[in-house]
């Protein structure tokens, strides 16, 4: 008989258990995020799920009612839906308005009020500084590479607005090069005019320009890896450029690089703006355009 009770007992806390989510869990991944990233909540374990659980943000010492934001567990976002999930994953985002510090996330039933399961802590940082810099002189600065690249001049631009491309300024978006008349050798106009005039350092003006780019005369075309690494992860697609914004005018089309084609003299390898996607068997006799590129070798 005592065992009998003890095992209705022990039912009836299990029962208990799970009815107040005592079985519930949630963990936060990673363990240290910068403002503007997603925090992942993990749960499981809801015993009764409903359409109206929910995760919020917290300090670990707040009470329940004192959360900084939160989302519900159907939908990942404050627009709830009409599914239940008993076990799920969401991305919580953690917004720049969100002070450094410790914080945790919380799981709720019963629309906020049945506290379920409380996470591991995790801390909330500064977002990392921006890899692109705006030197706001024309020119974009890598941080991780320490290439100093070109900016372009808007078609709209009143100094690029001219039909002839020789009567536009040489930094103008619209402006395209060959860059062989040979074929073979580097002494297409993207050589001969394009470098030539964002490099010259002889007093002489063209278009305005009497010496290098910024004082400097050592900008290059840049290489397929240097081309490639400022397209972004994930094009958006036509009509925005694939490249981060902060380079500013970018033309929507194939771009030069400087590197050849293994053993093929006559070709070289390009990237399209567009997509994303480069070229290796792009002849040197057509005209394309171009963003020049000065240290990182």
């Amino acid at each position: 008989m005592k065992m009998q009770r003890l095992i209705v007992v022990l039912l009836g806390a299990m029962l208990f258990a799970l009815d107040n989510g005592w079985a519930a869990t949630i963990t936060a991944t990673p363990a240290n995020i910068a403002q503007g990233n997603n925090e992942t909540a993990t749960f499981s374990g809801i015993a009764a799920p409903t359409n109206r659980d929910w995760i919020g943000l917290y300090t670990p010492a707040a009470a329940n009612t004192a959360f900084l934001d939160w989302i519900y567990t159907n939908t990942c976002s404050r627009n709830g839906g009409n599914s239940v999930l008993a076990n799920g994953s969401c991305g919580f985002p953690i917004v720049n308005s969100i002070a450094n510090g410790t914080y945790q996330l919380r799981l709720f039933s019963n629309n906020g009020y049945t506290l379920l399961a409380t996470s591991n802590n995790f801390t909330v940082g500064p977002p990392p500084p921006a890899r692109f810099v705006d030197n706001g002189d024309g020119t974009i600065s890598d941080t991780q590479t320490g290439l100093m690249w070109e900016m372009k001049l808007a078609a709209t631009d009143s100094r690029c607005t001219n039909a002839t491309q020789a009567n536009r300024d040489i930094h103008c978006v619209n402006n395209q090069y060959v860059w062989s008349a040979t074929e073979f050798k580097a002494d297409g106009d993207l050589f001969t005019d394009f470098l030539t005039q964002i490099n010259r350092a002889d007093g002489a003006s063209n278009n305005g320009q009497t010496q290098g780019r910024k004082n400097f005369s050592d900008w290059r075309i840049p290489t397929i890896a240097e081309l490639r690494g400022i397209l972004l992860a994930k094009c958006p697609g036509s009509p925005t450029p694939c490249i981060d914004p902060v380079f500013g005018p970018t033309a929507l089309g194939l771009h030069w690089s400087s590197t050849n084609l293994a053993n093929v003299p006559s070709l070289v390898f390009i990237v399209n703006f567009v997509d994303g996607n480069a070229n290796n068997d792009t002849s040197k006799l057509f005209s394309f355009f171009a963003r020049a590129v000065r240290g990182g070798r």
